[in-house]
């Protein structure tokens, strides 16, 4: 899902109404920020665009505007089980394509799993990447790693991305048909073999006091 904050000025026959909220789309088409004029009380109002933030509500929109922070964010959730052919094919599960879009970007990642970005999500990482001192090895280190092994793939019509050999080799995927764990990491996605994942989870099991003390430390927890 993309998150946008919208400021809103709606404006009826008796009174303004300012409202502040933070919209959930699936399709960042389907968000029209849009500006009408205020007719009399007894005008026709103005048909909204289809697809806008209020069809067919009985308010006119003013203004809107839209993103305090000028960026869309996309919010990935969920896991699931897909899998990869002998040629690196692997579907993206429906629910991400929408905001992945039709680029996107993917990389190695810790703990021996695949990241996949949505291109806005890996340009602004890359942006920080590349600002780390050169005089650092560590962060050297980081812009091969991260750099080096990076791909740009496209989704085709059946929904699918081609993995290159060389990350799939690195994430233990095989070289044959073989299952693969899609998980949803908030702004990006993780594939993993699902040995690693099962490993993963059984870290988390056997030491949630770890994890506890990570929420621990957010507020409000």
């Amino acid at each position: 899902m993309y998150q946008y904050n919208v400021l809103l000025i709606l404006q009826t026959d008796f009174k303004k109404i300012v409202l502040y909220c933070t919209l959930s789309i699936a399709n960042p088409s389907n968000l029209c920020i849009i500006s009408l004029e205020v007719g009399k009380s007894g005008e026709k109002w103005g048909q909204l665009p289809a697809k806008t933030l209020f069809p067919g509500v009985g308010l006119r929109v003013v203004t809107a505007f839209a993103g305090l922070s000028g960026e869309l964010q996309a919010v990935f959730l969920g896991n699931y089980e897909h899998t990869i052919d002998t040629k690196g094919r692997m579907a993206v599960p429906a629910r991400f394509r929408a905001e992945l879009g039709e680029r996107m970007y993917v990389t190695r990642w810790l703990d021996k799993c695949l990241a996949l970005f949505p291109t806005p999500q890996f340009e602004k990482l890359a942006n920080q990447v590349s600002e780390l001192s050169i005089t650092d090895p560590n962060a050297r280190s980081l812009r091969r790693v991260f750099f080096s092994d990076a791909a740009e793939v496209e989704i085709d019509k059946q929904g699918r991305i081609n993995i290159p050999a060389r990350l799939r080799q690195f994430a233990g995927l095989g070289s044959e048909d073989a299952q693969v764990i899609v998980t949803g990491v908030n702004t990006y996605v993780e594939i993993w073999s699902p040995d690693a994942w099962e490993q993963v989870q059984d870290q988390v099991e056997e030491d949630p006091s770890s994890i506890a003390a990570q929420f621990a430390g957010l507020t409000g927890f």
